[in-house]
């Protein structure tokens, strides 16, 4: 539940960025401080472990990457109704 709400909190913050390039910088910086910080890294892998071994957890782990996946996607279709991304282009 925290992870989706940092998740939530993180693209809200990337959506008021001026522009794509903004936006992902933001989540790039969130991300690689992460994982930098003290211990943080082998977390992330101990979870993912423990997601192979039991379904609860790989659900919350699902659950966290559907979310993330899903701010990426309103990020970029914003960025495309902007005209910073090619109308073009596939989002999938």
């Amino acid at each position: 539940h925290q992870e989706r709400q940092e998740i939530s909190a993180l693209m809200e913050a990337a959506q008021q960025g001026a522009n794509l390039g903004d936006a992902l910088d933001l989540l790039a910086e969130a991300v690689l401080n992460s994982v930098r910080a003290p211990g943080e890294a082998a977390l992330y892998l101990e979870i993912t472990v423990e997601a192979g071994r039991n379904p609860q957890v790989a659900r919350l782990v699902e659950a966290a990457d559907v979310a993330f996946c899903a701010g990426l996607m309103q990020l970029l279709e914003k960025a495309r109704d902007q005209g910073e991304v090619p109308p073009s282009t596939r989002l999938e």
